[in-house]
C-alpha cells in the first residue's frame, strides 16, 4: 500500500502519469537486471533468466494504476512500473519463471490513446484515483470523471 501511495503522490507532484523512469531511476528492464546481478547465486541459481530473449507469448498488458504506468505479472502477484513504449518486462517476483526467465513483450495503447488516457486521468486531482485497466475506453474515464463532478474543458 505504501508504494501505491508514493506513486500517487508523485504522480500528484509531477503533474503526470510516473513512469520506471521517476519511481525506479531507469527503464524496468534495465532495473531488474542490476537487481538479477545483486542476488547471491543461491537464489539467482533457483531462477533461470534467459535475458536477451524475448518469450513468444503472453504479453504483459501495460495498465495504470493510482497514477503509474505498470504491467502485472502473468505468472505471479507481482507488478512493476514500465515506461511507454517499453517492449519488454522482467517480474523481479518471479523472474518469468513461466517463460523460463525469458522476457515479455508489452503491450501499450497508441501514443495518441496513451495522450487521450493520461489527460483524462490527469484531471482527477487525488492520484489514488488515477487508475485505468487495458481494455477500458477513453470515454469511460470520461464518463467517471463526468459521475465524480470532474469538470473537463
Amino acid at each position: 500500500m505504501a508504494l501505491k501511495i508514493a506513486r500517487a503522490i508523485v504522480s500528484e507532484s509531477l503533474g503526470r502519469i510516473v513512469t520506471s523512469h521517476d519511481m525506479l531511476g531507469s527503464d524496468q528492464v534495465e532495473f531488474a537486471l542490476a537487481m538479477w546481478d545483486r542476488l547471491p547465486y543461491s537464489i539467482r541459481r533457483l531462477f533461470p533468466v534467459g535475458i536477451g530473449d524475448v518469450a513468444p507469448g503472453p504479453v504483459g498488458v501495460a495498465e495504470i494504476l493510482k497514477g503509474g504506468w505498470i504491467v502485472r505479472c502473468p505468472f505471479c502477484s507481482g507488478m512493476e512500473y514500465v515506461a511507454p513504449p517499453a517492449a519488454s518486462f522482467l517480474c523481479c517476483s518471479c523472474w518469468n519463471r513461466g517463460v523460463g526467465g525469458k522476457l515479455l513483450a508489452v503491450k501499450f495503447p497508441g501514443v495518441d490513446e496513451q495522450i487521450a488516457i493520461e489527460s483524462a486521468l490527469l484531471l482527477r486531482p487525488d492520484g489514488m484515483t488515477r487508475d485505468w485497466l487495458h481494455g477500458e475506453g477513453v470515454a469511460d474515464l470520461h464518463r467517471q470523471n463526468h459521475e465524480h463532478g470532474i469538470r473537463e474543458a
